[in-house]
């Protein structure tokens, strides 16, 4: 995962816990797209309006907000609020909420 950290927040005073690349990924016409909805760094990576997103509207998702806090919705939901996150990644499988599997 070489150069997928953040260096504005270790700059900030954030302690690099784990960086990850955590979503699934398909290719199309030699470009990489994520299932779902991929916001890292403050950018989102793809249009929203991507069936490759839209597809997954239903699909359990986690949003960082700008203050750490991280919250799972549907995908849907965080796209719906995607100002509100810093980063955000659809989980496609192994994702709950309250206790339930979300599907």
């Amino acid at each position: 995962m070489s150069g997928f950290g953040d260096t504005k927040l270790i700059a900030d005073g954030w302690e690099e816990v784990l960086a990850v690349n955590g979503s699934l990924f398909y290719t199309y016409d030699n470009q990489h797209f994520a299932l779902g909805v991929e916001k890292s760094r403050g950018v989102v990576n793809q249009e929203l309006e991507m069936s490759c997103v839209t597809d997954n509207n239903e699909v359990m998702a986690i949003g960082m907000t700008y203050d750490g806090r991280l919250e799972f919705a549907k995908t849907k939901d965080i796209v719906a609020n995607i100002n509100n996150y810093y980063g955000a990644v659809t989980g496609e499988f192994g994702i709950m909420k309250n206790g339930e599997k979300a599907e």
